[in-house]
């Protein structure tokens, strides 16, 4: 980037970091970089239309100081796409610590990876792992953007929970760390009135944790899918305690793990979404449909079918916007709320996951694992937390070497030119668990390239229609 009165000029292969796409009147001009989204108006498409093809790099001087000559206003605008970007320093920050603090679930899910929540070790997570865990990490990074609990079942050990948020409030008091993390509780729900009670006494005290809770749907699907242990439905128990939840703010997502259970049935993720907002009143809520991770032919679908289901809700987005006709299923604000979330907030990444890099999981023994998903597979096992911290630090930094090498996207040819380079994401470990190889998959790469654009330009014209 060089500077000539002030103005920034681009070097050429910044320029290729832009796209520039057009329908109608409408243009887009998308920074592959920092995932910036900029709407264009007809005389900024012609001259974005224009700059995007020239290659010399004098050329890009001469025409861009021409512009501002002719439009004064577009120097700031310039300087403001232009400007040099990197991606944030990883090394110095722990994106998620995510703590198994639960090894034991009352739950028995049909497809469950991890042995009925206790990944072949029924156990509870202690106090002294979760200080360890931390003196460990702290040795490395800088600071923890989230800290997960999970299981198994997390809300069979709330004093652990409890444990840690002030753990985490006297290093922030006494300066050792700059900032709190963010806390997200992830659970089934299928817990006692007693449990829940408790989980509620701490949500008072400590209203910034967010819940995530797995539920599958309607009761026939979900008891189905999520029974207890013992076989016995679990459905009505966990609708009482989310409806519990729902007085404090509670729970700030819901997870649906689709299958072909649905599928046959003929419900929908758009029909998930539906039931959840409308039926059980979770308006502010986060609905994620998921695709199930299954080799029981029962219970996953096809990937050519999995692929379109799952851009299902997105596609009636789009159908609703071009017709304007807008049913129960959606309203206008929602469906730019799930654009604004979805993409517009998206933060760029290079790699389809950061697990093993920046996120990583502790088992109830401090065994390290890159993912929950992976955990008591030995060859993912990274350390253990009891290790000392020279050692800890070496197996971090020769796991994260050895993990780049699969996950990160500029290493694979499909990925070159594309828009979405560093905005999509991928899960290593579910491909390891279908496919027995971590390799990324590249099946749904046009429908998502496709669906992206088209939300996006029903998005401006929506907005402009709205600004008139």
């Amino acid at each position: 980037m060089r500077e000539t009165n002030g103005l920034k000029i681009p070097k050429e292969n910044r320029l290729k970091d832009f796209f520039l796409f057009q329908k109608d009147e409408f243009g887009i001009l998308w920074d592959k970089l920092t995932l910036n989204i900029y709407s264009l108006d007809q005389k900024h498409i012609e001259i974005y239309k224009q700059l995007l093809k020239i290659e010399d790099e004098k050329e890009i001087e001469n025409f861009v100081i021409k512009k501002i000559s002719e439009f004064p206003q577009l120097k700031s605008e310039f300087n403001e796409l232009f400007q040099e970007s990197s991606f944030k320093d990883e090394s110095k920050n722990l994106r998620r610590l995510n703590l198994l603090i639960s090894q034991r679930c009352p739950l028995g899910c049909l497809y469950c990876y991890a042995q009925k929540g206790t990944y072949g070790n029924s156990s509870f997570m202690a106090k002294q792992m979760v200080k360890k865990s931390l003196e460990s990490f702290f040795s490395v990074f800088d600071s923890v953007e989230m800290v997960q609990f999970f299981g198994g079942e997390p809300l069979l050990n709330i004093d652990l929970i409890e444990y840690t948020i002030n753990l985490f409030e006297e290093l922030f008091h006494k300066k050792i760390i700059q900032r709190k993390p963010n806390f997200l509780v992830e659970s089934g729900l299928g817990i006692s009135k007693e449990n829940l009670e408790e989980f509620i006494e701490l949500l008072k005290v400590h209203p910034e944790i967010k819940v995530t809770v797995s539920c599958d749907g309607p009761a026939e699907i979900h008891n189905y899918l999520r029974p207890y242990a013992n076989g016995n439905p679990s459905y009505n128990k966990v609708i009482e305690n989310l409806n519990i939840l729902k007085g404090y703010g509670q729970p700030h997502a819901i997870e649906v793990t689709y299958t072909k259970i649905h599928y046959d049935v003929g419900i929908l993720p758009s029909d998930l979404i539906k039931y959840f907002k409308n039926e059980l009143g979770l308006k502010d809520s986060l609905i994620f449909v998921v695709p199930v991770i299954s080799k029981d032919p029962s219970l996953s679908l096809p990937i050519d079918i999995e692929t379109k289901i799952l851009h299902e809700y997105e596609a009636n987005m789009i159908m609703s916007l071009r017709e304007g006709s807008f049913d129960e299923k959606y309203s206008l604000e929602e469906l730019n709320q799930h654009i604004e979330y979805n993409i517009l907030s998206a933060a760029p990444t290079k790699y389809f996951c950061d697990g093993g890099i920046a996120s990583y999981t502790i088992d109830t023994c401090g065994n390290i694992y890159p993912c929950h998903m992976l955990v008591g597979i030995e060859k993912f096992r990274i350390g253990n937390i009891n290790e000392s911290i020279e050692k800890f630090k070496m197996d971090l930094v020769n796991y994260a070497n050895m993990q780049k090498a699969i996950v990160e996207k500029s290493k694979y040819e499909q990925c070159e030119g594309c828009f979405l380079q560093n905005y999509c994401s991928g899960c290593p470990s579910a491909n390891y668990l279908l496919t027995g190889n971590m390799d990324p998959t590249f099946s749904c790469c046009n429908i998502q390239r496709q669906v992206i654009k088209d939300l996006l330009f029903e998005y401006i014209k929506n907005t402009v229609k709205g600004e008139k």
